[in-house]
């Protein structure tokens, strides 16, 4: 069997400007849309170690960087009676740009049989743009509050789908000699798909926001969260 494990925190620092749909204070909700704009990125390793004990663990590792997002939000808010507040979410946009780096690994016994490094490949690839699709709800925890603006934690849970697509393949190490290219070749050439990875997986998220608000009906939200 093989595994797969996240071993990276993604950490995503997004400002959120919010079109104010409608509000009922009595009843203590409000309905918006907002526009989303973020960056991050995420590390990925598969270990087959126990498949083939040649292998490393990590085997390989997959380091997504630069990643930035757009797209809109719809999201309900509602007051809870001890002064907190509780947010659903639905959002969907496009991931652009950024990079892929591959890297894979021997075990050390392997290594030491062939006389040479644990890794045996890196490779650099550009990231196309893909989609995403996330849906959660959290726990809005206020640290304080002033007309016009709030500071607030965040603590809830999210559905993510994501796709990501990477193109080409530059070669950065080969100490094998296990490709029939040069160090800085292209082992995939440019533009063409070299790897497409789809992730749906629930999250944590947890946070540190802040609103403004702009007018009656427009705000914007700034936020630091790791998911």
């Amino acid at each position: 069997m093989t595994e797969l494990k996240n071993l990276a925190l993604t950490i995503l620092i997004g400002a959120l400007p919010s079109l104010l749909l409608a509000q009922d204070v009595g009843k203590g909700y409000a309905l918006s849309i907002e526009s989303l704009y973020g960056s991050g990125g995420v590390v990925w390793a598969h270990n087959a170690s126990g498949y083939d004990p040649d292998y490393g663990n990590p085997t390989s590792k997959l380091s997504y960087d630069n990643i930035q997002s757009s797209g809109i939000q719809a999201r309900v808010a509602v007051a809870l009676s001890d002064g907190n507040a509780v947010q659903y979410w639905l959002a969907t946009g496009e991931l652009q740009g950024g990079a892929l780096r591959d890297q894979d690994w021997f075990s050390d016994a392997k290594a030491d049989a062939l006389v040479g490094p644990t890794l045996f490949s890196d490779t650099l690839s550009a990231l196309g743009n893909t989609h995403f699709l996330n849906l959660g709800v959290a726990l809005q925890l206020p640290i304080t509050k002033a007309p016009g603006h709030d500071i607030f934690w965040t603590l809830g849970g999210a559905y993510i789908s994501e796709t990501l697509e990477a193109y080409g393949a530059v070669l950065l190490a080969d100490p094998y000699g296990i490709y029939p290219a040069p160090i800085g070749a292209y082992i995939v050439p440019a533009g063409t798909k070299a790897l497409t990875q789809t992730t749906r997986l629930l999250s944590l998220r947890l946070g540190l926001g802040a609103n403004f608000d702009l007018s009656n009906r427009m705000q914007l939200q700034l936020a630091l969260v790791g998911l």
